[in-house]
């Protein structure tokens, strides 16, 4: 289908579906059921918007995510209860909770007791038998206090039988040649195909899923079959959430085009299916290096893909991951934690699940103490503060390293920025003694299980009993910090849209009064806890080794809401040219090198939920370039583009440098490192 490049305000979408449902309940109340003839509606067009990369929200990059069953997961099976949970899964590590679907649950045709999940009556609504729309909003900001974050499952592509949208936009469903609702799949009997080819069902779609962002406070989606769904769709809602804040994106696909400019993140299924191999027998050890190879090959290094042993299918439908994966299950968790990905786990494991939990009936998780509660608290810290394991290209890339036994043994080594991780396994069911090939993993390590401290070098050999392993790290000091601290609110959100890499060169083809210029923002002292701090760094296009820009700002947030970036010259800039591009050469600078450039502040303010606004106050910015007296500032910040207007003025208020029409459009090329 044809996807314009202009984008409509949302107040407009609104009116327009709401005209569209007054429309048609109007047709219907004034003629026989059977006589409906729904096409006479007036035709919506489909959204106008400008797709726009996929930019990873800044606490997303060494995060792990945990899989809610909220049913299965107390008594009662309530928000409430689940909330008593939360000092033991954030003591674990956890960053992401993605709820499996909360919203009120089919009744006509449903499957069992209580229903499926993903068998949506309401899209805007909370299941009774979980809470109320009101509990679940405190508990997302009980979650967001504790600084975690909350993705929601959510079921674009079908829904219940007697959703209302069966009523008021019946054109939105697919039909058979007789007319009648079809579920997506034969075996999906409980629910009913939807119609993407009705322009009016994006505007609803992305308007519902807004609500949750904007209304509700939620950090983003994990997309049922996100690939029966377009993927000009899901650009276009990202576009639109984004609006809100930076939004997290998580797939139920494996579409490697998924990434550029709708996901952050999709399913491993690949690596999942050959771990489920490996633990049979099916599979030598060395497919895991040839499945890396192949993965690095097909997806965007900034590409995160979520490495499981369970999730809520493979439980239910597939068997637990000890029916699946054997004695091996701990060894495969082992390594979804630690090759390239976001690890996932699925409620119960860390209390050692073991039965398959019911579907569509009430079977609630055994809860114990376990040991691989404190095994997964180890592996979750790891991954928060070893950058050798932070997600997407934040991470280190895998060295495969081989030993004497590949089939049966599994070894590599990540490295990033002074960090490593070493990881060698034993996927098979004999005892395996081996040695290891070269020397890139000779060094000091400690043991991240047990805490030893472990040397590797020439002479190391290991013996591994069936099913082993050994993880072990080693981290330069003051590394492994987050790139901005988990945080919520304006100034959070404002931070992390001014971090990356810009280009006003789409402006400057386009109109020759302005140059193709390229500006880096980039974080820097990332632990001091009062104010988010960027390195800056602009040149022209042509001359990116000789910036004429160097400077630092620092965020901080003000009594009366707004936010004040101070901006700081940095002594012998020279020196740092460039160093954004290795954090580092950053590490020479400290905050008491720079000197405040008085009266240059911008404040900025949150526009009506899309975005930042701001300037200089007053004359106070002094100014002698081209004779002036006094520059100034305009800022427009959103989610992927900064617009910048810099004048300098003499002082009788003339302007003698700057543009005239109006400031600079950079547009986000990429994430911050």
């Amino acid at each position: 289908m044809d996807v314009f490049l202009r984008k409509r305000s949302a107040s407009w979408r609104l009116e327009r579906v709401i005209w569209l449902a007054l429309a048609l309940a109007l047709v219907l109340s004034c003629q026989p059921r059977q006589q409906v003839q729904v096409e006479q509606a007036a035709p919506l067009d489909f959204p106008q918007f400008d797709p726009q990369p996929v930019v990873h929200p800044l606490w997303s990059h060494n995060a792990s995510i945990y899989e809610v069953n909220v049913r299965q997961y107390s008594p009662g099976g309530t928000f409430a209860e689940f909330e008593k949970h939360l000092p033991r899964l954030k003591e674990m590590g956890v960053d992401i909770l993605w709820f499996m679907p909360v919203h009120p649950i089919g009744e006509e045709q449903r499957k069992g007791t209580l229903g499926s999940y993903y068998s949506v009556k309401d899209y805007y609504g909370v299941n009774p038998e979980f809470g109320t729309l009101d509990e679940f909003r405190a508990l997302v900001e009980r979650i967001h206090d504790m600084g975690m974050y909350v993705l929601i499952d959510w079921v674009a592509n079908h829904s219940a039988w007697d959703n209302d949208l069966t009523r008021t936009n019946p054109d939105w469903y697919i039909r058979d040649v007789h007319g009648r609702f079809v579920p997506p799949v034969a075996d999906w009997s409980d629910v009913i195909d939807l119609n993407f080819n009705a322009p009016g069902l994006w505007y609803y779609m992305a308007d519902a899923m807004r609500f949750w962002v904007e209304d509700v406070g939620i950090d983003g989606f994990r997309c049922d079959v996100a690939g029966m769904v377009p993927l000009e769709f899901w650009n276009y809602l990202r576009v639109e959430l984004n609006e809100v804040k930076p939004v997290f994106m998580l797939a139920e696909w494996e579409s490697p085009e998924a990434h550029d400019f709708a996901f952050d993140m999709t399913y491993a299924w690949g690596l999942h299916h050959l771990m489920t191999k490996i633990a049979k027998g099916m599979a030598p050890a060395s497919g895991i290096g040839a499945y890396l190879a192949e993965d690095a090959r097909r997806y965007p290094g900034s590409a995160y893909r979520m490495n499981f042993t369970s999730n809520h299918d493979e439980n239910s439908w597939n068997g637990t991951v000890y029916e699946r994966m054997g004695d091996g299950a701990v060894t495969m968790a082992v390594l979804a934690a630690t090759l390239p990905g976001m690890p996932l786990v699925y409620s119960g494991q860390e209390a050692g699940l073991s039965h398959r939990l019911e579907f569509f009936e009430k079977d609630e998780i055994r809860w114990r103490e376990h040991v691989l509660a404190d095994f997964y608290a180890r592996l979750l810290d790891l991954k928060k503060e070893n950058r050798a394991l932070w997600n997407g290209d934040m991470g280190g890339s895998v060295t495969w390293l081989h030993t004497t036994n590949d089939a049966g043994v599994f070894a590599f080594l990540r490295e990033k920025e002074g960090d490593r991780v070493f990881v060698i396994l034993n996927l098979s069911r004999q005892e395996q003694i081996v040695t290891l090939e070269g020397d890139a993993h000779h060094g000091g390590y400690r043991n991240v299980l047990d805490g030893e401290a472990v040397t590797l070098d020439e002479l190391t050999s290991f013996a591994l009993e069936p099913w082993d392993f050994r993880v072990l790290a080693a981290s330069t000091p003051g590394r492994g910090l987050l790139p901005f601290r988990p945080t919520e609110g304006a100034m959070g959100i404002l931070a992390t849209w001014m971090t990356g890499s810009f280009s006003s060169a789409e402006q400057a083809e386009a109109d020759t009064n302005y140059f193709d210029i390229r500006l880096e923002m980039h974080p820097i002292w990332r632990h001091l806890e009062d104010s988010y701090w960027l390195y800056v760094e602009q040149a022209l296009a042509t001359h990116l080794d000789e910036p004429y820009g160097q400077r630092v700002y620092r965020l901080s947030r003000q009594a009366d809401g707004s936010i004040r970036s101070d901006v700081y010259t940095i002594p012998d800039p020279v020196r740092f040219v460039g160093a954004w591009k290795e954090s580092d050469q950053l590490g020479e600078l400290t905050p008491d090198d720079l000197a405040i450039k008085p009266g240059c502040a911008i404040i900025l303010k949150r526009t009506a939920g899309t975005g930042f606004e701001g300037g200089t106050v007053g004359v106070g910015c002094l100014s002698e370039l081209r004779g002036a007296a006094y520059a100034t500032s305009e800022i427009k910040v959103t989610s992927n583009r900064i617009e910048s207007w810099d004048r300098g003025f003499d002082s009788e208020g003339n302007q003698v440098w700057g543009p005239v029409y109006g400031g600079y459009v950079f547009k986000k090329t990429k994430v911050s490192r």
